[in-house]
């Protein structure tokens, strides 16, 4: 019975996200988000991409971590087996009208030696069209979901979705674009006969994003490769990225499209190392405090000194360092874009307010709140999205004065040796 009650609302939950007559994606005043940078809201954390494979058709991959899923130990017919259940939703990113929609499902045996479950599924996809999907994954027998949102281009054949990026070791599908010196990297492109892939390299040591109170206007992006290479290509090329830095994939130079990889370090997007630990306490610190840090001839004791002066006790410091370099973590994982996700503008206010309560997200915007649900007074952060040869990622806040004493009041309760939440 329980279960048949769970089926009966999970279908008329799905019936009205997905087979509404007026799709959701994009309402930006009433659909709350925040799930999509909160990774405690779900047991299971998909990744997936699109990639082109050919006029009339899109392949929607997608990976399951196995551990993550709930195998059945009751139902003889399903001993041992998970289900797997995603629901997708296809629609014309430029008018919002809903395309396609549709519903898969997987039985996945429990297997020691494999943790990973690795599939596709095509889409009927034509050009010149700006699509966006929705993505439901769904642990059936777990009662649990995750959504996945991606907006993709097939307007023409330079975009990056028209490579196939995979492991020259084992083969298995790259699903973000962000690498280190030790991956070798074999690149596809089947869209048209071609000799040869280009390749520029970028380098720069970008600064921090000014406060959100600030009235600095944001420079544009502008930068020049260091250099230029080409990789011969006949069915695959192959590819390494031995130093750090922006690496722009192109098969025809003569346009501005293409494909970025990103090498931000060998932890990326953790961090490790002292000399990388030391740089996100600008955002907690005086310049001048900051310029004394740095230059401690040990980098580990000028980290360690800074956590314990401001909580007083070891136990403490290790906790508020625990919460600090989590939300570095994951504001890499979500805002990477031509910098480091922690760098970003979102990376900052994730960083220093946490993840928001609730998220309004439209087709080129996103309005954070936060205090919503709480009765504090709600603050108010609103990004947009810019135009990025390198990113589809690239949002920038809308400053104003009215963040100064927030963002103040927030700076001293780390500095006094707590981690900043607003419901606190």
């Amino acid at each position: 019975m329980r279960k048949l009650l769970f089926c009966i609302i999970c279908l008329f939950l799905l019936l009205m996200i997905f087979r509404g007559c007026k799709p959701s994606y994009f309402n930006f005043d009433t659909r709350n988000m925040a799930f999509l940078y909160n990774p405690g809201a779900t047991s299971i954390h998909p990744d997936c991409f699109i990639y082109h494979n050919s006029d009339s058709t899109s392949l929607l991959f997608f990976r399951i971590n196995t551990m993550e899923l709930y195998f059945n130990n009751q139902a003889k017919e399903m001993f041992n087996k998970a289900r797997i259940q995603v629901h997708y939703r296809l629609l014309n990113a430029s008018d919002n009208n809903l395309i396609d929609s549709s519903t898969v499902s997987y039985v996945i045996q429990k297997n020691q030696k494999q943790d990973k479950f690795i599939t596709y599924i095509p889409l009927h996809t034509n050009r010149p069209i700006k699509y966006a999907i929705e993505v439901l994954f769904l642990d059936y027998f777990r009662h649990k979901g995750n959504q996945s949102i991606m907006l993709f281009d097939k307007n023409n054949y330079s975009s990056a979705q028209n490579y196939f990026l995979s492991s020259a070791k084992n083969k298995e599908p790259f699903y973000k674009n962000i690498f280190t010196e030790d991956d070798e990297i074999k690149i596809r492109y089947d869209r048209k006969k071609i000799g040869k892939i280009h390749v520029k390299h970028y380098y720069k040591e970008f600064p921090l994003p000014t406060p959100p109170f600030s009235s600095k206007k944001t420079e544009p992006l502008q930068l020049k490769p260091d250099t230029i290479w080409s990789l011969e290509y006949s069915d695959t090329a192959l590819l390494k990225l031995p130093l750090q830095g922006i690496y722009y994939i192109q098969t025809d130079t003569t346009k501005n499209e293409g494909m970025t990889l990103f090498n931000f370090g060998k932890h990326y997007p953790q961090m490790k190392t002292a000399e990388e630990l030391i740089k996100p306490i600008k955002f907690l610190t005086t310049k001048k405090k900051f310029e004394e840090l740095k230059a401690y001839e040990n980098p580990k004791l000028a980290v360690d000194e800074f956590w314990l002066n401001s909580t007083g006790n070891v136990p403490r410091s290790k906790e508020l360092i625990r919460i600090f370099y989590n939300r570095i973590q994951l504001a890499n994982h979500y805002f990477t874009s031509y910098i480091e996700g922690w760098k970003t503008d979102r990376g900052m206010i994730y960083t220093i307010f946490g993840p928001p309560a609730t998220i309004y997200k439209s087709l080129n915007m996103e309005k954070w709140i936060y205090g919503e649900m709480t009765n504090m007074p709600s603050m108010n952060f609103t990004f947009e999205k810019t135009d990025n040869p390198f990113t589809e990622n690239d949002y920038i806040l809308y400053r104003n004065e009215i963040y100064k004493t927030s963002w103040f009041q927030a700076i001293d309760v780390w500095r006094n040796g707590r981690a900043y939440s607003v419901e606190n």
